[in-house]
């Protein structure tokens, strides 16, 4: 995806994006190789990434998307909320539009295949691709 770095803390640290999906807060994976730094308000090809640190109860998983959305809404600094549909298990991939989440649970149950879902991301990371 197309993307502007708006500001950065640094590396490892929080950097606000503009994307097509809107603005985003992230972690900075990028400005830590000086040679991979974009230009100030230039575009880049960059890719968010999510960090998920403990896998949630099922019921807060399957149970809070009734809506059916597609996307990330933020909880708080680089923590989002990651709507979407799961795609595939083994491993379980769901897809929230902007992102494709990995490993937010883990199951063998295809029967989960196209539920829509709502998995807690712990950190969300900003790549140049």
């Amino acid at each position: 995806m197309r993307a502007t770095l708006i500001k950065t803390d640094g590396p490892w640290l929080e950097a606000t994006v503009d994307t097509e999906f809107g603005t985003f807060f992230a972690m900075d994976c990028i400005t830590c190789d000086e040679h991979a730094v974009p230009a100030p308000n230039k575009e880049f090809e960059a890719e968010l990434t999510a960090t998920i640190l403990s896998e949630p109860a099922w019921d807060e998983i399957f149970n809070s998307n009734p809506e059916k959305l597609i996307g990330l809404v933020q909880r708080t600094g680089w923590q989002y909320f990651g709507y979407g549909r799961i795609d595939s298990i083994r491993p379980t991939v769901t897809d929230c539009g902007i992102l494709k989440v990995e490993g937010a649970i883990s199951t063998n149950d295809e029967r989960v295949i196209g539920s829509d879902v709502r998995v807690p991301i712990d950190r969300l990371e900003l790549n140049k691709i």
